[in-house]
């Protein structure tokens, strides 16, 4: 199905497919050799990272990096102007701790990359219009609207000496940074708060190609979606109707799969006030998942279970009633959804290297036969994003 969806997306240039399939505009990865000091900005969801790092040729990288939480209300309703210029505040107040902006006499600006999480239709490396918002943002007047101009207007805005010359999808960084030390990479796989891939895309001159898999089976004729989860969380996103791929892996979605399924479980040892798990895509969150289930896997199951107990019986969770059965039946569903959405990113990766050249099916589509060209050598997949970067036993 997923291979399928790309082939056509490909060839209708995403009209005919639930992959949108957008090109990237990126024909050539970095070799080593570059040099100089440049910016970023990764805009992955609800944080941000500004980034500052110095090339070398022949060293590694130097990066430096301050993150920032997006507030809440910037990520909803008519405040594109305040969203902008919130981001160039502290891209300028970052720039400052490097005294950089004395190096930037006589107009001079620095060269910022933009790695925007969100899809985007570029006409060129330099432009990109949103298509759509996703992971829970819905800011009016910026979709159909170039992000890099508007980005761009808020720097001049606010004084700051800089100036994006290129923006990329997440994935697309990923894959781009991974292949600055890692030959043959020829994916990129974000799994975070959302979830996406790019890809090095063989019949389009290795083009980069953004996949948009969180959109992936859209019209639902390969993906068993569950009623009770799955169908009631869908109602209430504010995409009602579209990424169901994203909204079955991703850790945005996949906490709020697991507070559900908490009140589902647990519906008389929940208070009716002043917990987290009462607000739906509230605090509790993919990263109250990581913190739980790190406390079961650092520690023996004893210890494990006794710390999770302290942790749920005081605020912000006031679950006082929780015994230690509870916390076991609470390990194990947590573990369920994430096998589930580990197994599901597995699939995606599989048939994205199988577009990639990497290997053909044989016999019914039961076993898997290498290409000749990679019977002999590997290919290198980036992955990044805190769910697989920080959820317990994830990438295992």
């Amino acid at each position: 199905g997923m291979l399928h969806d790309m082939t056509v997306g490909i060839e209708t240039h995403g009209a005919s497919s639930s992959c949108k399939m957008l090109p990237s505009r990126v024909l050539h990865l970095p070799n080593g050799e570059e040099q100089g000091i440049y910016y970023a900005i990764d805009w992955g969801g609800s944080n941000v990272r500004f980034i500052r790092v110095q090339l070398t040729p022949g060293k590694s990288p130097q990066m430096d990096f301050v993150k920032y939480k997006i507030p809440k209300h910037l990520q909803t309703g008519d405040n594109a102007d305040a969203l902008f210029d919130f981001l160039a505040q502290k891209m300028k107040l970052f720039m400052h701790t490097f005294n950089d902006e004395a190096l930037t006499g006589g107009g001079r600006r620095f060269h910022v990359g933009l790695t925007f999480s969100f899809p985007i239709k570029q006409t060129s490396l330099n432009r990109g219009i949103l298509l759509q918002w996703t992971k829970g943002f819905a800011v009016n007047g910026v979709v159909n609207k170039d992000v890099v101009a508007l980005m761009n207007a808020a720097f001049e805005k606010e004084n700051v000496p800089a100036q994006i010359d290129a923006i990329c999808n997440d994935t697309v960084g990923t894959l781009i940074t991974c292949s600055y030390q890692h030959r043959n990479t020829m994916m990129g796989v974000i799994i975070g708060t959302g979830t996406n891939a790019a890809y090095v895309e063989p019949c389009r001159d290795s083009e980069v190609i953004n996949i948009e898999w969180g959109n992936f089976d859209e019209t639902q004729k390969y993906l068993p979606r569950v009623p009770s989860t799955d169908m009631v969380m869908d109602a209430y996103t504010v995409n009602k109707g579209v990424y169901f791929t994203e909204k079955m892996l991703s850790g945005m979605y996949v906490g709020e799969i697991c507070r559900l399924l908490m009140m589902d479980l647990f519906p008389s040892k929940i208070p009716k006030q002043d917990s987290i798990l009462l607000h739906a895509f509230g605090e509790f969150s993919g990263s109250q998942v990581t913190i739980l289930l790190r406390e079961y896997y650092q520690h023996s199951r004893y210890y494990g279970v006794r710390n999770i107990l302290q942790i749920l019986h005081n605020a912000p969770y006031n679950l006082v009633q929780f015994d230690e059965q509870d916390v076991l039946v609470m390990v194990d569903m947590f573990q369920m959804i994430l096998h589930r959405s580990a197994d599901l990113a597995a699939s995606l990766i599989l048939a994205t290297l199988q577009k990639c050249g990497f290997y053909t099916e044989v016999e019914g589509n039961i076993k898997f036969k290498l290409t000749p060209k990679y019977e002999r050598d590997y290919i290198t997949v980036g992955v990044d994003g805190g769910v697989f970067l920080n959820m317990p036993q994830y990438p295992q």
